[in-house]
């Protein structure tokens, strides 16, 4: 038996067609009718949680391992307000859903407003939370059987991947082509095995590429560098600081949260005009990402769909002169640090080493603002634990 609330059943539907499986659960009374529905049915994962601070991260951390967005589902009030810590820095749609279904038209317009919430956090431009409020009123505890009745009319989405047209993909080859240096800079990214593999390949038929990765990115390639406020702090001059700047710098993902990275590449105050010819965003963000001050050229377009359409028009280059830079230097710093921390006494950075070590296989690493994210940052990935 389930809620004798169509809109319930809608919304459960809705979820099992588009593959949420897990329903965090924070108990109250105005939610009774949706805790009643999901609990009785076996297609999801129902897991309680009273505080909603701590259900919205574990939910977080569900959707960053199984690549599908995870449902939290409190009472009224402010309860709600609690998910706050967890969603604040995501892109967000608030959805009001009727009270009750009464005619056709309602049923229409709340299966449209269901399909296009779960739609967005999956498959729409920045993938992110959505919030759907839905208005119950007393009596909260009915219940009905459906069995044998219709169910409500869902609707698919087709998976669509972006193309570029013949004459963007021409200009920015050619951009490409002509450059010596190729700096690629990924910020937050959900694990991403596919995009791993492409930017590792891109590295491998050519060497002009060099590859600088976040510890939030969660990409892992021997060819990669990360760590990489320890590498621009090994610079000592002007002279060699200005050798380590690309050409043409690639951003993808959101977020970087290196400081001297940004001081590397960001024009200087009293400069014109920044020291590289092209700047390129990858991303489906709607809005222009220009992290640098230097944004070019924004493609909106997913990463991996990309670089899989745009490696076929890349002129393979052997002149690996800009990738050692960066891999040596990359390599004397881990060697360093490796020294530094054996004869380090107890502090910060010897705590965070610790722990990194002691960590589970397949972690999911929740990092708090400010030092914490950055003290990670100061070590390599495990390629076993996710940021």
């Amino acid at each position: 038996m389930k809620s004798d609330k169509p809109i319930v059943r809608n919304l459960i539907e809705n979820c099992a067609a588009k593959g949420v499986e897990y329903i965090i659960i924070s108990p109250g009374s105005r939610n009774a009718p949706l805790n009643i529905s999901f609990n009785e049915d076996k297609r999801f994962k129902c897991i309680s949680v009273p505080d909603e601070r701590v259900a919205a991260f574990i939910a977080l951390g569900i959707g960053q391992q199984t690549g599908k967005p995870a449902l939290i589902n409190c009472t009224s009030g402010t309860a709600a307000l609690n998910y706050a810590p967890a969603i604040a820095e995501a892109f967000y749609q608030q959805v009001n859903l009727p009270v009750n279904i009464e005619h056709k038209n309602d049923e229409w317009f709340a299966n449209r407003m269901i399909s296009e919430a779960i739609e967005q956090t999956m498959n729409y431009g920045v993938l992110g939370p959505v919030h759907l409020n839905i208005p119950f009123r007393e009596p909260l505890y009915g219940t009905e059987d459906y069995h044998g009745q219709p169910l409500p009319k869902i609707t698919k989405t087709a998976s669509v991947r972006s193309q570029l047209t013949n004459e963007t993909i021409q200009e920015l080859s050619e951009n490409w082509n002509q450059s010596d240096r190729i700096l690629i800079l990924v910020g937050l990214l959900p694990n991403h095995h596919q995009l791993n593999e492409v930017l590792g390949k891109l590295t491998e038929i050519d060497k002009r590429v060099v590859v600088l990765t976040e510890t939030t990115a969660n990409l892992n390639h021997p060819n990669f560098c990360p760590a990489i406020d320890n590498v621009i702090e090994t610079f000592d001059s002007p002279v060699e600081t200005q050798a380590f700047k690309p050409d043409l710098l690639i951003t993808i993902g959101h977020s970087i949260i290196s400081k001297k990275i940004k001081v590397l590449l960001r024009p200087g105050i009293d400069d014109n005009q920044p020291f590289h010819r092209m700047t390129w965003h990858i991303g489906k963000e709607e809005f222009h990402l220009d992290t640098m001050q230097s944004l070019t050229h924004h493609i909106p377009a997913s990463a991996n769909d990309f670089f899989e359409q745009f490696i076929e028009y890349i002129s393979p280059n052997s002149n690996d002169n800009y990738s050692k830079l960066w891999q040596n230097r990359n390599r004397q710093n881990e060697i360093g640090q490796e020294e530094f921390l054996e004869l380090c006494e107890w502090s910060d950075i010897k705590a965070f080493q610790g722990i990194l070590e002691v960590l589970p296989k397949g972690t999911n690493l929740q990092m708090g603002n400010s030092s914490a994210v950055r003290y990670i940052q100061l070590f390599k990935q495990r390629i076993d634990v996710l940021y």
